[in-house]
């Protein structure tokens, strides 16, 4: 009994230290992803800026054009990258805990090929499942990552089907809505051509605060869901 517990307080300590060390890890990034850009600032500035901000009962002086540059352009792209890398790993670790297979993930069950393929469609053709405006890309890529998330539930209704077949059929979904979305990038121009890649290789230019903002209260509903179920 007394092993038992020994190694089970060995892997919680491991698993400590790795959290603690990714922490660590992703503030440096953070540091570093605010200081390097097309506009040079000094790590005084950035910290000058960052304080000025978070408390302004300080009497601190701060340049006013890192103000803008850190405050307007990076912190927001900055963190939604972080939140899009939060959201994925929760996605993927409840995919692959209710299949029980560490292959489970977003992308190989064709539910990010979908949402690519419906970005596309909008993009290049303007259509949309539903009139969203300036959201249609992103409502029009969520509806269908839906559809894909639909079509992989349905095959688990199926008598005498596996987690590793739903799998396989995840992939081939994926492919499918690939082809499909490398077709609409032969057809576009190179307009529509640039805003499918770009868009696929997850650009963060278009990041603001407000965007940033619904982006962590989603992810946050979500998460809460997720624990609870």
């Amino acid at each position: 009994m007394e092993e038992i517990k020994s190694s089970y307080r060995r892997i919680i300590f491991g698993k400590l230290i790795f959290a603690v060390s990714g922490c660590l890890i992703l503030i440096i990034l953070i540091f570093l992803s605010a200081y390097l850009g097309a506009a040079s600032l000094s790590f005084r500035n950035i910290c000058q800026a960052l304080f000025k901000k978070i408390m302004p009962f300080i009497n601190l002086k701060a340049d006013k054009f890192a103000m803008t540059v850190l405050w307007n352009l990076r912190l927001p792209r900055i963190i939604m990258a972080v939140l899009a890398g939060f959201g994925l790993g929760v996605s993927g670790v409840t995919m692959q805990g209710i299949l029980k297979n560490p292959l489970a993930s977003p992308f190989t069950l064709g539910l990010s090929s979908a949402a690519g393929f419906g970005a596309a469609l909008a993009i290049v053709l303007g259509w949309g499942m539903v009139k969203a405006g300036t959201f249609l890309i992103v409502t029009n890529a969520f509806g269908f990552s839906i559809l894909a998330m639909m079509f992989v539930f349905f095959l688990s209704k199926l008598r005498s089907l596996s987690n590793e077949t739903l799998i396989l059929a995840g992939i081939a979904t994926m492919y499918l809505f690939s082809s499909m979305t490398s077709f609409l990038q032969y057809i576009s121009d190179s307009d529509q051509l640039s805003g499918v890649v770009f868009w696929l290789m997850v650009s963060l230019a278009t990041a603001t605060w407000i965007k940033v903002s619904i982006t962590f209260v989603i992810t946050l509903i979500s998460m809460m869901f997720l624990m609870r179920f």
